[in-house]
């Protein structure tokens, strides 16, 4: 075997020195937020002056007029060297005035080194070294409304409703389905419609040949249906205008019919009379070209 052209050598564990100090480079990286560009050092002074002109810092700097003590201080606020922290889990969060909020917003998701990560990552990181009130809704707010995020951000697919399965008909032609095919070239009797109604039961299909497909003309099919084979407790159909007129929901109401409709733009609904459309009409195209 040839030997590779460079040596590698296998990453140690850190050291605690070594894992203090990146520690420490990461508390200086996170300080850095509050420092505009080509800073110079003087931000402790531009706080100091920042926070107690912010109004809404004045009634957290009254808390703790009485001194340093964080009992005095309801335990979540301390004035150090005049300037206000908040204290939690024995971390100290500097209060940020509202002035420069939206820097520090910027500099912990905007920035490279931020890498416009979601809005939880974001909150941590900011928390980590600040506070102020409404922090977390600011936070989302700030992500929500980033105009990196919104053009790369990887589209969320909706949920779809989970399909059910229809249940089972174990009674001939308790349920039926209805359907239209058409229009077709016109025949010799000039009809161009073809009534499918099909029995969920026994899978029976009947065929009506129609000249129209209004409601009259659908309901007349219905009935020559009933006459032999007795009136069903359902029938399913789609959207069409000609199933969900008020005259054959008339007729539905008369015989004791439960009307069923598709959902729209979804003929898997009503795929049992779907399929033996696509049957009758590859049957026809057959006789079509026997015939010319």
């Amino acid at each position: 075997m040839q030997e590779l052209p460079f040596n590698e050598t296998p990453k140690s564990k850190k050291s605690r020195k070594e894992r203090r100090r990146d520690r420490v480079r990461g508390t200086v990286m996170v300080e850095q937020l509050i420092e505009p560009e080509g800073s110079t050092g003087d931000i402790p002074g531009n706080i100091r002056e920042l926070q107690e002109q912010d109004e809404s810092l004045k009634p957290l700097f009254l808390k703790c007029s009485q001194g340093n003590s964080l009992s005095k201080c309801d335990m979540q606020f301390v004035v150090r060297n005049n300037i206000l922290y908040r204290v939690k889990n024995d971390v100290e969060q500097l209060v940020v005035p509202t002035c420069m909020r939206q820097n520090v917003l910027k500099m912990g998701h905007s920035e490279p080194w931020a890498g416009h990560l979601g809005q939880d990552k974001t909150l941590n990181r900011i928390a980590a070294r600040f506070f102020w009130p409404r922090l977390h809704l600011d936070v989302v707010e700030f992500c929500r409304t980033c105009p990196q995020c919104q053009l790369t951000a990887p589209q969320k697919k909706s949920d779809r409703v989970p399909m059910i399965n229809m249940p089972i008909i174990d009674v001939p032609f308790a349920r039926i389905a209805m359907d239209v095919v058409g229009p077709l070239p016109r025949s010799r009797t000039g009809n161009r419609y073809i009534l499918v109604i099909s029995d969920y039961a026994s899978r029976y299909p009947e065929a009506f040949a129609l000249r129209k497909v209004k409601t009259r003309q659908i309901a007349n099919a219905l009935i020559q249906l009933i006459s032999r084979v007795g009136i069903p407790r359902e029938v399913l159909t789609d959207l069409g205008t000609n199933f969900t007129s008020k005259q054959l929901r008339e007729v539905f109401s008369l015989l004791g019919i439960k009307g069923l409709n598709s959902t729209p733009f979804h003929p898997q609904t009503d795929g049992l009379v779907e399929r033996f459309n696509k049957t009758l009409k590859c049957m026809l195209k057959k006789f079509v070209s026997e015939t010319g």
